[in-house]
């Protein structure tokens, strides 16, 4: 499951809205473009895995994944 997100990320990323994958330039179908004063939070040119605003929804995926767990391991017993 973490290598089909992963899979799926860098493809929508880079063939979709064209943004940099790794340091890697896209070419996607949209063109998607940040405030370069804002690199922390967008990532830069290193693409939005390196930026802020990814750590966040990353920590936010998880935490809804645990909670959905928690409740799912809390019906089972």
């Amino acid at each position: 499951m973490p290598i089909g997100y992963h899979v799926a990320w860098n493809y929508t990323q880079g063939s979709l809205y064209g943004l940099a994958v790794s340091g890697n330039d896209g070419n996607g179908v949209f063109e998607a473009s940040f405030q370069t004063h804002l690199s922390w939070l967008s990532g830069g040119d290193f693409g939005p895995e390196a930026g802020l605003l990814d750590t966040g929804m990353s920590l936010l995926g998880f935490l809804v994944l645990y909670i959905w767990h928690r409740k799912r391991q809390l019906r089972v017993t």
